[in-house]
């Protein structure tokens, strides 16, 4: 993995933590999970081309578990609201500090597993399947949140801007568990 590759990385989950932080809409189930699997099949492919040791393997599936626990984890710590009849996601500082530990126990692993003897380019080509299938972790635990009606009621249709009243931005949750609503 060049420098550039690393800089890119890293511009790129701080964007992400930031935008998260910030809240957005969830959107549809398509929606949900269109991003964490487009950067599992990246990671997965970036993997598949990468010449790949016993302890290297060990190491990426150790990580990877890790990264779908701890995404899953932070997926019950996100707080899911209703705005202008939309489902909401944000996270949270405890959110932020789980995707903070992911990262940490991720590069932990990667540097003991290139102390045990794996190859470097082995265990970094595993990092974006990681932060996918922790981003897969995440959207199945909101997904299932969404399903059991845990939408808080504290703001709901609070709107998300100076102008009062409904809008309409897509899809509308509509109280039913099984389906969006398009407005």
């Amino acid at each position: 993995m060049s420098l550039a590759n690393v800089v890119l990385y890293a511009g790129l989950l701080v964007l992400m933590v930031y935008k998260r932080a910030q809240g957005r809409p969830i959107g549809t189930t398509k929606q949900l999970f269109l991003l964490p699997a487009i950067i599992t099949v990246l990671g997965f492919e970036d993997l598949s081309h990468a010449k790949l040791g016993t302890i290297d393997i060990a190491v990426g599936v150790a990580g990877c578990g890790l990264s779908l626990l701890l995404g899953a984890l932070r997926g019950t710590q996100d707080k899911l609201s209703r705005r202008d009849g939309t489902p909401w996601v944000q996270w949270g500082a405890v959110s932020v500090v789980i995707f903070a530990v992911n990262i940490v126990a991720k590069l932990a692993l990667d540097v003991a597993g290139v102390a045990l003897g794996g190859s470097t380019s082995g265990v970094t080509a595993s990092l974006l399947l990681a932060v996918g299938l922790m981003l897969v972790g995440e959207a199945a635990v909101v997904w299932a949140r969404l399903q059991a009606g845990t939408l808080s009621s504290a703001n709901a249709d609070a709107p998300t801007s100076g102008v009062s009243g409904p809008r309409s931005v897509g899809p509308r949750w509509t109280g039913d568990r099984s389906h969006f609503e398009r407005s």
